[in-house]
């Protein structure tokens, strides 16, 4: 009988305390689970045929990989669990980050295929083989539009696995998850688990396909692969935790492959060059705006010193935040606590400062005119610095660290072009990331925009700074979280729509926008249907 198998390992990037930083108030989503999907680029389409992009930030080497599809093999009796099981895991590794865990498939080129989100912008992450060896190898690529990462090259050989030639999974076949849930033992060991193949689910917006399997995908596992009963390789793990149905779903094997395609060329969105002296940054800030820069420390309780200074008197400020937003929490500054009795509301009322800083955390604005210098101790890990001014003017400054600045960039154009009948793909990067988007609409004729992603998307719709339509969730898309709109536009003339995310994920998203009868629009395969 026909089977599949999944082996793989899931992430558990919130296994850190996080507090949102001030001023806002966005709650982190689970997007951990999140594993496949969305966009990648600035790149648009026409409506009918919804193709997948990344982003093309220039490469960091010109290293050429060779992608290897496995030949169909010959029909015969399916594996059992434990044939699969011996088979495959040794080509299946442990994925670790300051932030969690997660899995990697280990592909006959030398790289390990994961999750995007399971990297999320780290540089480096340390990867387990099945000998118990461990060893930090370099990020080469990723795509947030299918969240797929590459991680290479292994510096020594391991068992290897490709995919198989993408074919049909029927309803019923049985599947195999081999994974690390919630792993975190010094010798990482892979679990194994059965269930059936549900169902297929494709994004008609984003024209993704997914494998659905009550074979749970638990946080550790993101990355894993999806096995038939013959031991090929036909998909990648990573949706887990799906409504209250709590089933899992798997990017395609087709998908992937595709996906794998774009990888090869090391893409890393994102993330930009620096610019002379990584220490010693020069940028430009847009008015009321800010920048970013991501910082690794590999000790912990080091020291940081950042230093940001205009050309003039102009008011600047410095803040320092893990890769989500919230602030870094380190060993040195939990102290000891007496979990057992003592009242954590407790707090002494003189002490306004104690309670002040808590709140800022690293924000630094001491000055309303001229430099500003912000100091940290910080663990092993990944962090964002931010850099911004409170001008109405751009701004030109120099940023000056004790550790080397890697600088973020939105490669999306400050405004990006829509039109109706097409769709046009982008990265939410951070927390405060907006993304905005010009579309020409005529009074009268009635019009519908979605947004589809695997984060929690917002979407706002302005007509000269007057919001004119709005959406969280429309109850449809893979989640029901895919924001749509329709209304028929009063005046006839150029309207905005701004985009965002109201969780703290990093995440590709795709927007699509076509006249309120259309009936090659891709929400129409959502249900509710709306109209």
């Amino acid at each position: 009988m026909p089977g599949v198998y999944l082996i793989g390992k899931a992430d558990c990037s919130m296994s850190f305390l996080q507090r949102i930083r001030p001023l806002f108030s966005c709650t982190k989503i689970f997007y951990l689970s999140l594993a496949t999907i969305l966009l990648a680029s600035s790149c648009g389409g026409a409506e009918e045929k919804p193709a997948s992009t990344t982003e093309t930030t220039a490469p960091p080497t010109t290293a050429e990989i060779v992608l290897e599809v496995s030949e169909e093999p010959e029909s015969g009796a399916p594996l059992s669990a434990a044939e699969i099981y011996a088979q495959v895991a040794p080509s299946i590794v442990y994925i670790d980050t300051p932030d969690g865990t997660g899995s990697g498939i280990v592909l006959s080129n030398g790289y390990v295929l994961t999750n995007a989100h399971v990297v999320s912008l780290h540089n480096h992450v340390r990867v387990w083989g099945a000998d118990g060896d461990h060893f930090p190898v370099p990020v080469y690529s990723r795509d947030w539009s299918r969240d797929l990462a590459l991680v290479g090259p292994l510096p020594s050989a391991t068992a290897t696995i490709d995919f198989a030639e993408p074919r049909e999974l029927l309803p019923g076949e049985p599947v195999y998850l081999i994974g690390f849930p919630g792993e975190g033992e010094v010798a990482p060991v892979a679990a194994i688990t059965a269930g059936l193949v549900s169902r297929m689910r494709s994004n008609a917006c984003t024209g993704l396909d997914f494998i659905q399997t009550d074979a749970l995908i638990a946080g550790g596992q993101s990355g894993g692969a999806l096995l038939d009963a013959g031991g090929n390789l036909v998909g990648v793990s990573g949706l887990g935790g799906f409504t209250e149905a709590n089933f899992g779903l798997v990017l395609s094997g087709a998908n992937a492959i595709t996906g794998l395609a774009a990888l090869e060329s090391g893409v890393l969105p994102l993330i930009g060059t620096p610019i002379g002296e990584a220490t010693r940054q020069e940028t430009t800030l847009a008015p009321i705006d800010d920048n970013k820069f991501l910082i690794t420390i590999d000790q912990p309780g080091t020291s940081v010193e950042v230093t940001v200074a205009p050309g003039g008197f102009e008011d600047v400020w410095l803040d320092l935040t893990d890769l989500y937003g919230a602030m870094p929490i380190t060993e040195s500054q939990e102290g000891i606590i007496d979990y057992l009795y003592q009242d954590p509301r407790e707090e002494d009322p003189d002490d306004f400062g104690a309670v002040e800083e808590d709140l800022i955390g690293y924000y630094t604005d001491l000055y309303y005119d001229g430099e500003e210098t912000l100091y940290a101790t910080l663990d092993p890990g990944t962090y964002l610095v931010w850099v911004g001014s409170l001008e109405d003017d751009y701004l030109d400054v120099t940023v000056t660290s004790s550790h080397p600045l890697l600088p973020m960039v939105d490669d999306e154009e400050p405004s990006q072009p829509l039109k109706l009948g097409s769709w046009t793909d982008g990265i939410i990067g951070h927390l405060t990331d907006i993304d905005r988007l010009e579309i020409d609409l005529v009074a009268g004729e009635a019009v519908r925009i979605r947004v589809d992603s695997l984060a929690d998307p917002v979407m706002n719709v302005y007509r000269h700074d007057t919001l004119v339509a709005s959406n969280d969730d429309s109850r449809s898309g893979l989640y029901g979280s895919a924001p749509e709109v329709r209304f028929t536009p009063a005046q006839t003339g150029t309207y905005v729509i701004d985009v965002s995310f109201f969780d703290n994920a990093t995440d590709g998203y795709r927007v699509t926008a076509a006249r309120a009868d259309s009936e090659n629009f891709c929400g129409n395969n959502w249900w509710p249907r709306q109209g």
